[in-house]
């Protein structure tokens, strides 16, 4: 079970279901992310794209996406992501929208690329999360 946290750059409040995420597993610094139900796919910051050297200009472009008010013009890219879960790297290949501008501290996972590879219970009252991962998670 992984245990909730607050949001970071946020004051407080109530704590969250987190994951530090790696894109590329090998760079060094994870993202922190949400996992969010409600996001259709996994959102992430462009400037983060450009930090570790993905390829944006040229790649392909989806709808504008609005998330938490902000408009934000999306590359879509598919990455090599993984995360730790017990002490053990997970990883997976995924379809990324890297969004300029993101105003947020943090990534979201959502349905397309993060649901579709891990089954996720949450247990709100207990404030805390387990990850199984799907055949194509590894």
């Amino acid at each position: 079970m992984i245990a909730f946290r607050p949001v970071p750059g946020t004051s407080g409040g109530r704590p969250r279901p987190l994951l530090e995420v790696y894109v590329d597993p090998g760079r060094l610094v994870p993202l922190t992310c949400l996992v969010d139900t409600g996001a259709a796919g996994i959102r992430l910051s462009a400037e983060l794209a450009r930090a570790i050297g993905v390829p944006l200009p040229g790649a392909p472009t989806a709808p504008d996406v609005i998330v938490g008010g902000t408009r934000s013009q999306v590359f879509e890219v598919r990455r090599r992501l993984s995360v730790m879960v017990d002490g053990r790297p997970l990883a997976w290949d995924a379809l990324v929208s890297f969004c300029d501008p993101w105003p947020h501290p943090f990534g979201l996972l959502g349905q397309t690329g993060f649901f579709d590879a891990f089954d996720v219970l949450i247990q709100g009252r207990e404030r805390r999360f387990e990850l199984t991962a799907r055949l194509n998670a590894r």
